[in-house]
């Protein structure tokens, strides 16, 4: 949790900072819209900042709209997207060849994400260029994902022993979002030092927020109507196995409650929601709005009573902040690593991933209109005073002078 800081700040020398990451498209989730507010608030810095990643959308072997992409960074973040020769890794061989050339004209490297090339290789080409480089896990080593057994786990269990663990060992620091994300790290003892910094919001983008009611006039959701709203990737992780049944208890009290799932289903899991809700007799009361973006989602926060996210492990969670920012109360479960900053803010509940705990915290919620008021009108000072992108840059740009200045460490790797 960073506290906000008055006044913008020029760092004292620009710093060459290459970010790198394995896919930008939108449907990517959290990662294009952290990349995408956080380079912002590094350019307001100063700083002379490159963004690589490859041409890569959901469903698979889908290409983004290059020139979409761009569009959405500050104008002077080169951006560069590399064609794929091999999707399920996401190898790109042009790639690996910008990298061995270009990593070492950087003073630090930051690579979000792993298990993919494109992040593998950007660390590893830093590592061999005795560039500082910083790793954020964004989620990877989620206890829920460690834990699941299939084949894909098992051969991320040996693309990590022999590709990205060494890099994690050699790394100048490694970047978490919430203490029990880096508490996770630090089990598997790499001896790298890790750090929490959060993810924000660009505030400017709410400090005036769509008029309520259009979200709900265009799904022909009445104003009378408790609206929860799920928003994110439609997948067995988020928990919607928790809401659906919960959602259908609520429902049971409430029979003009409608459940909103916004977001992709880019794995098809959202046949299986589908099963659930006819299994709960409820299609009547749930609405899928596929993956919504820009202004259309404040409108969906804006306009719902209460946003629900019981997923199974996440390592921040972007929408619950981002609906926070919205002055709309939360619902969460305590896999969610900022449920205690949730709890504190006065602005959310935390429930455990059970169904039951779950569904009488909505019942409550919904049956308080008084106590959802109250929450409202606390969520959003907390977001200004603790998760703004423009404090959380500076306290990104202390860890990087920090790292840069250690024994050792030679300016762009030389």
């Amino acid at each position: 949790m960073v506290s906000q800081q008055s006044g913008p700040r020029k760092v004292t020398m620009p710093i060459r900072v290459l970010h790198a990451l394995n896919m930008l498209g939108a449907k990517a989730g959290g990662p294009t819209r952290v990349i995408i507010d956080l380079t912002s608030a590094q350019a307001d810095l100063g700083y002379d900042i490159t963004v690589v990643s490859t041409n890569q959308d959901f469903p698979a072997k889908t290409l983004v709209d290059e020139i979409e992409v761009r569009a959405q960074f500050v104008s002077n973040i080169q951006v560069f997207l590399f064609p794929v020769e091999f999707v399920p890794l996401l190898v790109s061989l042009k790639m690996g060849r910008w990298l061995k050339s270009n990593v070492c004209k950087f003073d630090i490297v930051h690579v979000h994400g792993c298990y993919r090339y494109p992040t593998t290789m950007t660390a590893r080409h830093a590592r061999l260029s005795r560039v500082p480089y910083i790793i954020r896990p964004h989620g990877n080593f989620d206890p829920f994902l460690i834990n699941k057994s299939s084949r894909s786990v098992l051969l991320k269990r040996v693309y990590e022993q022999l590709f990205d663990f060494p890099n994690f060992r050699k790394a100048s620091g490694i970047h978490c979002t919430a203490n029990e994300e880096l508490q996770t790290v630090n089990q598997l003892n790499f001896g790298a030092p890790g750090f929490v910094i959060p993810n924000g919001v660009n505030w400017s983008s709410y400090e005036h927020l769509p008029e309520r009611g259009a979200f709900r006039a265009r799904l022909g959701v009445p104003q009378n109507a408790p609206l929860i709203l799920f928003l994110g990737r439609i997948n067995l992780k988020k928990g919607l196995d928790l809401l659906i049944p919960a959602f259908a208890q609520l429902r049971r009290q409430y029979p003009l409650a409608r459940l909103v799932i916004a977001g992709p289903d880019n794995e098809g899991y959202g046949a299986r929601v589908r099963t659930m809700i006819d299994e709960e007799n409820i299609r009547d009361a749930v609405i899928f709005t596929g993956a919504i973006f820009g202004q259309d989602i404040q409108s969906a926060y804006q306009d719902s009573d209460l946003f629900v996210l019981p997923s199974y492990g996440e390592n921040f969670g972007m929408t619950v902040i981002e609906a926070m920012a919205c002055g709309t109360p939360v619902l969460v479960s305590d896999q969610v690593n900022i449920f205690e900053d949730v709890v504190a803010s006065g602005a959310g509940l935390a429930v455990p991933c059970e169904v039951q705990p779950l569904a009488a915290a909505m019942i409550e919620l919904i049956g308080d209109h008084a106590r959802r008021s109250a929450m409202a009108a606390r969520a959003r000072p907390w977001i200004k005073a603790h998760y703004v992108w423009s404090s959380i840059a500076r306290g990104l740009d202390e860890r990087y002078r920090s790292i840069m200045q250690q024994p050792g460490i030679s300016p762009h790797g030389a």
